[in-house]
């Protein structure tokens, strides 16, 4: 099932996300760089409290589909069965999107050892990590976007 959504597509990289390309991740040396920026999306979607009607979104969809190739196909069943318990449990009120999920994997990735990603036996652990890395945001009322580290995706 997929939404179909206008979108602004731009070619390049967004200055807001410069840093975040200086920083190390888990798909470094997996793909290249280039592969990764290879574009962004603008998208008309709101903050949390925000103005339906007057803002925009960047999204880096291209990119994403690019750092789940450097992810074991177990974990990456592990992250769609959490998006589907996310999404039975927490969508109404909206707390969660599997917009904030993908991001808590991406920073799940990073923050995990090459090794483990590699791992087909690590799904359970996987699936329980994300679980509680999304419980802390929403404690903490947290959520770091994954190429926007000082955008909060939770105001």
């Amino acid at each position: 099932m997929y939404d179909i959504v206008p979108v602004v597509s731009f070619k390049g990289w967004p200055a807001v996300a410069q840093s975040w390309l200086m920083e190390n991740h888990f798909w470094d040396g997996k793909i290249t760089e280039e592969e990764v920026i290879s574009g962004f999306y603008l998208v008309p979607a709101c903050s949390y409290k925000g103005q339906k009607e007057n803002e925009w979104r960047l999204s880096f969809a291209r990119s994403e589909v690019q750092l789940k190739k450097c992810i074991s196909s177990s974990l990456m069943q592990a992250y769609q069965a959490c998006k589907a318990i996310i999404i039975k449990l927490l969508s109404r009120p909206k707390a969660v999107s599997p917009y904030h999920l993908r991001s808590v994997m991406l920073w799940a990735c990073d923050r995990l050892p090459a090794s483990y990603l590699l791992q087909e036996d690590y799904a359970a652990h996987f699936l329980l990590g994300l679980i509680d890395d999304l419980q802390h945001c929403l404690v903490n009322k947290t959520c770091p976007n994954y190429f926007i580290p000082q955008c909060n995706m939770l105001e």
